[in-house]
């Protein structure tokens, strides 16, 4: 693993508010290597021999769920770099600790919690989420930082009303 980690294919992970407690867990860090590894590997065999249906059927049944996965790894990046987040964070990760959630960025003063949705997202849906955060901001150890909420999705529906009221 170490070998792995300083080639930059895999990274260790720890919840970003209760990492002490559980163990690391370790993610393929690279696009490429995660995306033969999840569609590639198990059936190169085959696809070299000239018989890819297998690998076809097997694409087509997971695809959206590798999206959804990679979706979120990169909306977790794109707050490290200040996008999507309401201040700029000094830390930021997931928690799944007991209370899972996809992105958390934090400062000093501020916690931003976000669920990441891959597909498109209805306004009732959108609040559900939303309010299901603010359920789970109260179970984390947020250390006094002030909770803000969001939600990133490839589409929100009504997401100006959503701004309005204070998401």
């Amino acid at each position: 693993l170490d070998v792995l980690k300083r080639l930059g294919v895999v990274r260790a992970r720890k919840p970003v508010l209760t990492g002490k407690r559980r163990k690391t867990l370790y993610e393929i860090a690279d696009y490429y290597f995660d995306f033969w590894f999840r569609f590639v590997y198990e059936f190169e065999e085959d696809i070299d021999s000239g018989f890819p249906e297998g690998a076809l059927a097997e694409f087509e049944r997971g695809f959206p769920t590798y999206m959804g996965r990679a979706f979120e790894r990169m909306a977790e990046e794109l707050v490290r770099e200040g996008i999507f987040c309401p201040f700029c964070p000094e830390k930021v990760g997931k928690e799944w600790d007991g209370v899972e959630v996809n992105v958390v960025a934090l400062s000093k003063e501020e916690a931003f919690l976000a669920e990441v949705k891959w597909g498109s997202v209805a306004e009732s849906e959108a609040e559900r989420i939303l309010r299901g955060l603010r359920e789970k901001a109260e179970l984390l150890p947020l250390k006094g930082r002030k909770p803000r909420f969001g939600l990133i999705a490839r589409r929100i529906e009504a997401k100006e009303s959503l701004r309005r009221e204070g998401y």
